[in-house]
């Protein structure tokens, strides 16, 4: 998987998305739910991945400066 802004961007914005959908179902059920739950876990599972991918991301642009240099 080459990493780019746009990926880094859609994966924020389905993480976002998934965040707001957990908050409506939890509303929506008066206090939470199973279905709730799975969307905070995926939630949490692509808000960590983001982070990595971020941080793999700010690497490789440190090395292609360093071996441009």
């Amino acid at each position: 998987m080459a990493l780019s802004r746009r990926n880094l961007l859609g994966l924020f914005v389905a993480d976002v998305v998934i965040f707001v959908l957990s908050n409506v179902v939890a509303t929506n059920n008066h206090g939470g739910g199973t279905a709730s739950g799975i969307l905070w876990v995926i939630f949490l599972i692509g808000f960590l991945a983001l982070i990595v991918l971020c941080v793999v991301a700010a690497v490789q642009s440190m090395r292609s400066r360093r071996v441009s240099n």
